[in-house]
């Protein structure tokens, strides 16, 4: 990652990017000062649209790629791209678990814009690491159960509906089914192979198998995905660089210069314009932000990025104390009082003013950091 934000700061000195990416010349913004609140936040040249055209030149990581845009150059993530030769996803039907949310976003960050109910419809467009790209299935035909082309009146339609984003846990190929038991998991996976009925040593035979078909070889390593690739999804960051706590930022305080992005402050970067989320940066002239000492509460998970993305860093003990750096209404960055003043980024519902108390009913399991629970767990009396 060093090594590509480098190559980042070299080409943001370098180079003059093109509109919504580059500044006039003739006569510049006003301008006011901003201080970044936190490591990790990004400046973003644009947020690119599904089908847009990049020239990919450098594969960075597992994750990112170095690419060449008509807007600048800047690193994306190699997921939100599709290469030449790729095979195109073939849609298929999903149905909503328990709890689905749909986001706006790839990156499932904020406060999803709708919750579904179980076994509702989804028609699944395409997958990412982490998320399904679907669309509500409005219709419910028959066919739809069998369906994996969609028709011209079906893609004519999924133009015209809303795009969103879904946790893959969260949908499935088939229905939920309910059971006297309560739901039943098993029913609402993606479709696999469920297990065998009899007949355990055909069940060793069969996983074998299949285990040997899957064996990837370490000496076999991929060939480097570069030259020009196709956008997969809207909203796709093209990121310029990465600022750290306590970076100072030039912020464009008026209009007319640069294209405004809801959510977001236009900075001004060598000439360069570029968004950064406005969450994360105090302004000229506001309070600063007075840090607090709390607890960690029920299921406080500890992330590296201020999106909250993939996997925790540690799941933090109820009572946990630490300090709040930062708060921007969802997310606060917060230092734990260990010996290596350790800090990350969690959910602002999952702190506390005050520690959580003592239980009569003995432990929920929710606090537990992976050890275990600490007391014992309630059960009903038998009748």
């Amino acid at each position: 990652m060093k090594k590509a934000m480098a190559i980042l700061l070299a080409l943001t000195l370098g180079c003059s990017l093109a509109l919504p990416a580059s500044a006039e010349s003739a006569k510049g913004p006003k301008l006011e000062t901003g201080v970044i609140q936190a490591d990790g936040i990004p400046a973003i040249l644009w947020f690119l649209s599904q089908g847009e055209q990049v020239e990919v030149t450098e594969e960075l990581d597992e994750k990112n790629s170095l690419v060449e845009t008509e807007y600048g150059t800047g690193t994306m993530e190699t997921q939100l791209l599709r290469f030449p030769g790729e095979p195109e996803y073939e849609p298929w039907i999903g149905y909503a678990r328990y709890n689905a949310s749909l986001y706006e976003s790839y990156e499932l960050c904020g406060k999803p814009v709708k919750q579904l109910q179980t076994n509702t419809k989804v028609r699944v467009l395409d997958e990412l690491e982490d998320c399904y790209v679907v669309t509500l299935q409005l219709e419910d035909p028959e066919t739809d159960e069998t369906a994996t082309e969609p028709t011209t009146e079906e893609t004519e339609e999924e133009e015209k509906t809303p795009v969103y984003f879904a946790e893959k846990d969260k949908i499935g190929k088939n229905p939920v089914q309910y059971s006297s038991g309560g739901e039943s998991s098993g029913s609402s996976g993606g479709g696999g192979y469920s297990g065998p009925q009899d007949g355990g040593d055909i069940s060793m035979a069969y996983y074998t198998l299949n285990l040997l078909s899957n064996v990837v070889f370490e000496d076999e390593e991929e060939e480097e995905k570069t030259g020009p690739a196709q956008v997969r999804v809207d909203g796709a960051k093209l990121i310029l660089l990465y600022f750290q706590m306590g970076d100072t930022v030039q912020i464009v305080a008026e209009g007319g210069f640069a294209p405004e992005v809801e959510g977001y402050v236009t900075i001004l970067i060598d000439e360069t314009y570029a968004y950064v989320p406005q969450n994360w940066v105090l302004r000229e002239g506001e309070e600063p932000f007075e840090s607090w000492d709390g607890y960690a509460g029920y299921n406080c998970k500890l992330f590296d990025n201020y999106l909250l993305r993939g996997k925790a860093l540690k799941q933090l003990s109820a009572n946990t104390k630490l300090t709040v750096l930062w708060d921007d209404g969802v997310v606060s960055l917060v230092r734990l009082n260990d010996k290596d003043e350790t800090t990350g980024f969690v959910a602002s519902s999952t702190l506390r003013t005050t520690p959580v108390p003592p239980s009569t009913g003995g432990d929920t399991g929710s606090s537990s950091s992976g050890g275990g629970s600490s007391g014992p767990v309630w059960t009903p009396p038998a009748l």
